[in-house]
């Protein structure tokens, strides 16, 4: 993730926070940008695509803990 998608601003910089919340607003053209690409982004994440990675894992670890009995 980078400033394409989201803006990374430690929690506690307060000054970053509002820096970098008025540089959005004030950047129409970057606003739009960094939606759409997060937006794209997440598409990835479906539970149809998730669920199969998420079995993968699960088939995975079991093999290694039948392989190491």
């Amino acid at each position: 993730v980078n400033e394409e998608m989201a803006m990374m601003i430690a929690p506690e910089d307060s000054e970053g926070w509002a820096k970098s919340m008025t540089q959005i607003m004030e950047d129409e053209p970057m606003c739009s940008r960094m939606i759409q690409n997060g937006f794209q982004h997440v598409q990835q994440f479906t539970w149809d695509r998730v669920k199969h990675q998420w079995f993968d894992v699960y088939d995975k670890v079991t093999a290694l803990c039948l392989a190491a009995q």
